[in-house]
């Protein structure tokens, strides 16, 4: 996806796993708009606060980067959901197989 068609995104972290934990969220784009969120997620069978979600973060259409740091040792339980919008309306849908995970 080209970055210039995504004017803002949804981001969505849930844990899908019993081992609670906790992730780091760091974007940035070229504009200066910076993101950085320290949570922590329940495990799946808790329900509440097993999920996080952030709503509209702005790229003005402008190249962005993204990072996830977990404490957690096996990714595989951890869902991620990237909503690209544009002008409010879903443009694209990456989830955690779109990404490199790094051990």
């Amino acid at each position: 996806m080209d970055s210039r068609y995504i004017q803002a995104f949804d981001l969505i972290v849930e844990n899908q796993g019993e081992e609670e934990f906790e992730i780091l969220i760091q974007g940035e784009s070229e504009r200066g708009a910076r993101t950085l969120a320290l949570h922590h997620l329940s495990a799946a069978s808790i329900g509440v606060g097993s999920k996080v979600m952030f709503s509209d973060v702005p790229t003005n259409f402008g190249p962005f980067s993204l990072q996830l740091v977990s404490n957690i040792n096996d990714a595989s339980r951890t869902a991620l959901t990237i909503l690209a919008k544009q002008h409010g309306s879903v443009i694209a849908i990456f989830t955690q197989q779109h990404f490199s995970i790094q051990d």
